[in-house]
């Protein structure tokens, strides 16, 4: 980590302001060639002059200097501010490149935050959840980890299996000073404990899961159902074609929306039927399959016919297929014949469109307090963690205590994989290469 590494770490396009990023040992020096005046500039304070190539100024801009140790990436670190052009933005990174510094790789600011500890694992990777957010929650739950939540939890629970391991160590050692049946009882207390504050940790997933993703809706039923209608009416814009035309929709059309801050993501597929056109059968096809990993599908029948055979058959297909459904009943406005749903709508009014939305939040699952994981990489090392927890338990209940240490070390190891102690290099690259450039 000892070249410089310079980055445009704002997004391309046009914009007011464009940051050019330069961090390594010797950037304060490299950046004063680029940018006058500043001779000897203070720390954290933002100056306004040009910017230079070859001595010739680029742009007018502001231009701030962090010293090692209070930067981000814990390295002496110069930012650029030029005007937002895409040209302009170039152009001050080209002659941060000419003057000396290397161009950054995908996540390189992030991986040396990380490994020079200014935070850990699980900080580097909400940074990339941050970025990646698309709604209110994602941001509030990147935010959590962000500030040092999870990681201080995880600490403390390594911390408490280093005191279990000591306690052990002193029973050992002492036997004649340590009572090892007060030990063995404090030991498996404490694991007891500790296993359930995982499992509380490891059952908040599916919470923190959809805030982070969104929750997957799809809307299904017979042609003319009103499933566009309804797609259009929760988006509040005309995104799908209505017409009067049966099969009008014949691809998967997906649209996401923001509902009480949680990431909506909605699907209006083609309307189910026997159909000759192969191009229709293959929309059904993908609505189907959509349906079959959505976290739960809207199934529409027109409340302003009889009920439908077809609506039977496609409602036990889902019953049989396991599929989370409601049935809505369509076309409140214009009067009722017999088919019936769980929800009364009209896509054309609005009326019980509400419900919908209530329906659909509550696929997000009861709030937890605390902590809340939504990495599926953290779960797997929760997983584990809690496994070797409860084999510790099951020795510490019928065998010597030396022979508990084994698992307690591989939890203690297990742990150490979400902040980054003891997972190797391989996982720690992969998790920054799905970073962009210049973050």
């Amino acid at each position: 980590m000892k070249d410089i590494i310079a980055a445009i770490a704002t997004p391309r396009g046009k914009g007011g302001v464009a940051i050019v990023r330069i961090s390594g040992e010797g950037s304060l020096e490299l950046a004063k060639g680029l940018f006058s005046p500043w001779e000897e500039p203070k720390p954290r304070y933002m100056y306004y002059g040009s910017l230079l190539c070859d001595g010739k100024g680029i742009d007018k801009g502001l231009a701030v200097y962090f010293e090692q140790g209070r930067s981000f990436t814990g390295e002496q670190t110069v930012e650029l501010h030029c005007h937002g052009g895409e040209r302009v933005s170039a152009l001050v990174l080209e002659a941060a490149i000419k003057a000396g510094a290397r161009p950054a790789e995908a996540g390189e600011f992030t991986k040396r935050a990380f490994l020079n500890g200014m935070i850990d694992l699980s900080g580097a990777e909400a940074v990339g959840d941050m970025i990646d957010a698309q709604s209110r929650a994602a941001v509030l739950l990147a935010g959590q980890s962000l500030s040092g939540g999870l990681g201080d939890m995880i600490r403390s629970f390594q911390s408490d299996i280093t005191d279990i391991l000591a306690s052990i160590e002193a029973s050992i050692d002492y036997p004649d000073e340590v009572s090892e049946q007060y030990t063995r009882a404090s030991i498996i207390n404490t694991l007891k404990q500790m296993e359930l504050r995982l499992s509380e940790l490891i059952d908040s997933y599916q919470y923190g899961r959809v805030r982070k993703e969104g929750i997957t809706v799809c809307i299904m039923g017979r042609p003319n159902a009103g499933k566009s209608s309804l797609l259009n009416r929760l988006c509040g814009r005309e995104s799908a074609i209505v017409t009067d035309i049966e099969g009008t929709t014949r691809d998967l059309l997906h649209e996401t929306v923001e509902i009480n801050g949680v990431a909506v993501h909605l699907y209006d597929t083609a309307g189910l039927r026997q159909s000759g056109d192969m191009i229709e059968q293959m929309g059904i096809e993908r609505a189907r399959k959509q349906a079959q990993s959505a976290d739960i599908v809207l199934y529409l029948i027109d409340g302003s016919n009889p009920p439908s055979v077809e609506d039977e058959r496609e409602l036990g297909w889902l019953r049989d297929s396991g599929i989370n459904h409601c049935v809505v009943t369509n076309k409140s406005d214009i009067g009722n014949m017999g088919a019936q749903g769980e929800i009364s709508i009209s896509a054309l009014t609005g009326d019980g469109i509400d419900d919908i939305r209530a329906l659909i939040l509550k696929c997000a699952g009861e709030a937890t307090e605390g902590i809340t994981i939504a990495s599926l990489r953290h779960i797997h090392a929760l997983e584990r963690a809690r496994a070797s927890l409860r084999d510790a338990l099951c020795a510490a209940e019928v065998m010597p205590l030396d022979c508990v240490s084994i698992d307690l070390h591989n939890g203690w190891e297990a742990l150490g994989e979400i902040t980054g102690q003891t997972v190797n290099e391989d996982i720690i690259d992969r998790i920054f290469a799905k970073f962009c450039v210049g973050k």
